[in-house]
């Protein structure tokens, strides 16, 4: 599946994928397994204090699926610093 930026801003929004660039370029990404042939992905995310932080996330055309174990707990800026990093 190709995930642009613009799909993941449409799926997340703007700030959530600004802040989930933020902990990319940070190194924050720490695992990542792409599953299903691409349409998966799951990993661990350095979060706030250094906690790790577990993120799954599904796609498909109709959209994003994102659970992860921050307070937040789904569609988080984990979540999108997951999906960059699958793009990289």
């Amino acid at each position: 599946m190709n995930i642009t930026r613009q799909w993941m801003e449409e799926q997340l929004g703007e700030t959530l994928v600004q802040r989930g660039e933020k902990c990319l370029l940070r190194g924050q990404v720490r695992r990542m397994d792409v599953l299903d042939q691409g349409r998966g992905v799951q990993g661990h995310v350095e979060g706030h204090g250094g906690v790790m932080q577990s993120v799954f996330v599904e796609m498909d055309e109709g959209g994003i699926e994102g659970d992860c174990s921050c307070s937040t707990g789904y569609h988080c800026e984990h979540v999108a610093a997951m999906l960059l990093a699958m793009n990289e």
